[in-house]
């Protein structure tokens, strides 16, 4: 009878002490592995074979509706994350893409798709991508590249803290 209540006891303490295990909440410093994929399955970033992620919730490093996935979970959690489009980068904006004359850009810029180019705005220095190439002009999209996409985390959280003052 004794070892029966000795096993009850010990299952209790294993329920009890996985309810006080820290939580993932605002203002928290979580430690994170994580492979980002879009719906087609490309992978757009991981951490698999570089160090895990470190954020503090609430800090707007990472994408919002992605730190908020992660509050209530605990450490060793793993959770698969959508982010829809509206939530992530936005829609995507047919208005963003312009024609820009090559002589706007310094001499001896050689033009390809998919490069990035630097370009002003009223609101200072911006990034665009080159999306077609013709003789005098280049087509160039300021939309984010995942604009309009949905996006797909596969999340393990490693270690919550309170953060340091830095």
């Amino acid at each position: 009878m004794n070892r029966y209540v000795l096993c009850l006891s010990a299952a209790l303490l294993a329920v009890i002490l996985s309810g006080c295990a820290p939580r993932v909440a605002e203002g928290k410093s979580v430690q994170v592995r994580y492979t980002g994929r879009l719906a087609d399955g490309t992978v757009f970033d991981s951490t698999e074979s570089r160090e895990p992620l470190e954020i503090t919730i609430g800090s707007g490093f990472w994408i919002p509706a992605l730190e908020q996935a992660l509050i209530g979970m605990k450490a060793g959690d793993k959770k698969r994350i959508e982010v829809k489009a509206t939530e992530a980068f936005g829609e995507y904006n047919p208005l963003f893409v312009e024609e820009v004359e090559k002589s706007k850009f310094p001499d001896g810029v050689r033009f390809e798709e998919g490069m990035t180019v630097q370009t002003m705005s009223s609101k200072g220095p911006t990034l665009a991508t080159v999306i077609e190439v013709r003789p005098k002009t280049v087509m160039i999209d300021h939309n984010h590249p995942f604009a309009g996409k949905d996006l797909f985390f596969d999340v393990e959280v490693l270690k919550i803290r309170s953060p340091s003052r830095e």
